[in-house]
């Protein structure tokens, strides 16, 4: 997927961020988040049959583990922080609640299918 694809734009404007400064890190949360959706999603194919772009209807998840990843910068590798009385809890797995939407996209591995003989 390019990043040209609206994502950056959209995800700055969910973030109120207006200027450029924050567009050198938005983009790799965008390519690093691209990367962890598409190797979900192949973790059971094999390389010929592997989908290497992202599917369009599973930008929104996209973008918003790309906002979730930018509202953690600094606090990588944290389940959950506490400052001045605000107190923040992190999902281990920023996948897990999408699974259903990216199921689809996933090839079952052998051994698992239906056959049915008449």
């Amino acid at each position: 997927m390019a990043l040209n694809d609206g994502v950056l734009e959209a995800v700055k404007a969910r973030l109120g961020i207006s200027d450029n400064l924050q567009d050198e890190l938005l983009n790799q949360l965008i390519i690093d988040s691209t990367d962890q959706i598409l190797s979900n999603i192949n973790q059971d194919k094999s390389t010929s049959s592997s989908i290497t772009v992202l599917p369009k209807d599973l930008i929104w998840i996209l973008r918003d583990i790309v906002i979730k990843q930018f509202n953690r910068v600094g606090n990588e590798g944290m389940i959950s922080s506490s400052e001045e009385g605000r107190s923040s809890t992190w999902e281990d797995d920023m996948l897990e609640k999408y699974e259903k939407y990216l199921k689809k996209y996933k090839v079952k591995p052998y051994g698992q299918g239906i056959a049915r003989f008449l």
